[in-house]
């Protein structure tokens, strides 16, 4: 479960976005998810990390045939 109010460092969110390293950093340099740097390391907060993983396009659903 992930705590909106905690920071997240690259590895942490890594299982809740679905994402690796670098496909993340990626991600921060196209503004799709938000970062920030404390001293040295980029942490994600864990709203921004729901808020992306929220955004994601859902699969069309597709109607099953009919059973005879």
């Amino acid at each position: 479960m992930i705590d909106p109010d905690k920071l997240y460092d690259i590895a942490e969110a890594s299982p809740y976005t679905g994402k690796g390293r670098s496909a993340t950093y990626r991600a921060i340099r196209n503004g799709q998810l938000r970062a920030v740097k404390t001293g040295r390391r980029t942490k994600l907060l864990g709203r921004d990390i729901i808020a992306a993983r929220d955004a994601l396009p859902a699969l069309p659903t597709r109607a099953h045939p009919p059973t005879l």
